[in-house]
């Protein structure tokens, strides 16, 4: 039997371990923490930093695959797998382009691809000059400014609306004016609504395009709260989305940049068994883990639709002592209960 790494342990792993299960396969994770969305349908769960070059190394010596459900990985790490013969999909130098905005953005104007202006702002911990700067070149004010590596679920963006206001927040405490990081700027659009199409293409170039879905922001916290699928648009611009989403994958030469297959359900970061928004509690953070609560669990209206729990939301077990097994967790598909190993590697 195979055995099929993928670092990382959040809800993107774990619904690529629903899929897998198909296969005769064997998957193993590598996480920072435990109990985890992924780890609790892994067959096997390696604890570790998922940035440690040596415990990605360690695991990968474990696996005949490797693949990662989550940009925060050591890159070099990959390519040193890559180079040794170890199959990473994808590849680690389309990683490299997914933790860089600026990169992402450079690849998509090579490409030929419809985006919104921007440019890069000058320094490590930039002020407001440079952003002024920066914005002649990405058509003026108002703009967005956005950290290159590690923003994500609304962290890392900056919206800003004048010159006047630059320089206010750039008197601002920290963490509340500009962004102190390499970034860069971009044109704010005006838009309705965002967008998304997954592409995956095979080693040998094969390409499978998933139906279109539709984002749904939360506005207090500018991040994505849930996704519809299919996205509520005529077959027109549907299709139109489907172009630009097969024009941005593009032919590679065989074995470079492979796509990854996934079901898209929610949105990236957040550890959530249910569908749509739900109320924003007195002095609750919006991005903080955990279930919701009794009264959040009862049917909500959000847009027009029915929100009810997808599944049970299941109590975290104890975190085990390095090498304890943990016990066996209880599935959500009726199945039987598995019972995992679990290789502590390093804290």
């Amino acid at each position: 039997m195979r055995k099929i790494g993928i670092i990382g342990g959040g809800q993107l792993g774990r619904m690529a371990i629903e899929e897998a299960g198909k296969y005769l396969a064997e998957i193993e994770v590598l996480t920072p923490e435990y109990p985890g969305p992924a780890s609790d349908l892994a067959h096997v769960v390696h604890i570790g930093s998922l940035l440690d070059r040596e415990a990605v190394l360690e695991f990968a010596s474990e696996v005949d695959v490797l693949s990662y459900e989550i940009e925060h990985v050591d890159v070099a790490a990959l390519r040193e797998l890559e180079a040794a013969g170890k199959p990473v999909l994808p590849g680690a130098d389309l990683l490299a382009v997914i933790q860089d905005k600026a990169a992402q953005k450079a690849l998509w104007d090579e490409a030929g691809l419809p985006s919104a202006p921007w440019a890069l702002v000058e320094g490590d911990r930039p002020d407001a000059p440079a952003l002024v700067a920066a914005s002649a070149k990405a058509g003026g004010f108002p703009l967005v400014q956005k950290a290159r590596r590690g923003g994500y679920d609304g962290r890392g963006v900056k919206v800003v609306g004048s010159e006047a206001e630059a320089r206010a927040l750039e008197k601002a405490p920290e963490g509340e004016g500009l962004l102190a990081c390499p970034s860069l700027v971009e044109a704010k659009v005006d838009f309705v609504k965002e967008l998304a199409v997954v592409v995956a293409r095979s080693p040998d170039g094969a390409t499978a395009v998933y139906p279109c879905v539709e984002m749904v922001f939360d506005p207090r916290v500018n991040m994505c709260d849930s996704v519809l699928a299919p996205a509520e648009e005529p077959p027109s611009v549907l299709e139109r989305a489907r172009e630009v989403a097969l024009s941005a994958g593009g032919p590679r030469p065989r074995g470079q940049a492979r796509g990854r297959t996934t079901r898209l359900a929610f949105c990236r970061g957040r550890r959530r068994l249910w569908r749509g928004a739900l109320p924003l509690e007195e002095g609750r953070d919006p991005r903080e883990r955990g279930g919701p609560t009794a009264a959040q669990l009862g049917p909500l209206q959000h847009r027009g639709l029915r929100v009810e729990p997808v599944r049970p939301v299941p109590q975290d077990p104890p975190r085990p002592a390095i090498g304890q097994r943990r016990p066996p967790l209880a599935r959500h598909d009726g199945q039987p209960p598995r019972r995992p190993r679990l290789a502590c590697r390093r804290a």
